[in-house]
């Protein structure tokens, strides 16, 4: 099989995900824009965190050179291992 037949790939997930992460960084200024980035974001990482490729991108992505990056997988990371530490709740949305 391949990565498309099998999901995204790592590459594709991070590449995708920093992308969101970065755009509603740089939307900071318009509170508008950066809430629907947010929440395409947030949307995107509900779709790909129970995939090992997407629990390794956004691992991989809390030592990037972005704080918004970094922000964005370390509470994205924490929700998913709260969630299950916690069996769900609020932050496993």
């Amino acid at each position: 099989m391949t990565p498309s037949e099998t999901g995204p790939s790592v590459t594709e997930i991070r590449d995708r995900y920093r992308c969101l992460a970065v755009d509603w960084s740089e939307a900071r200024d318009d509170p508008q824009t950066a809430n629907k980035l947010f929440r395409s974001h947030h949307a995107y990482y509900k779709e790909v965190r129970h995939l090992p490729a997407g629990r390794s991108a956004i691992s991989g992505l809390m030592q990037d050179v972005d704080a918004a990056v970094r922000l964005l997988a370390a509470v994205d990371r924490q929700s998913r291992l709260g969630s299950r530490r916690c069996g769900g709740g609020a932050h496993g949305t």
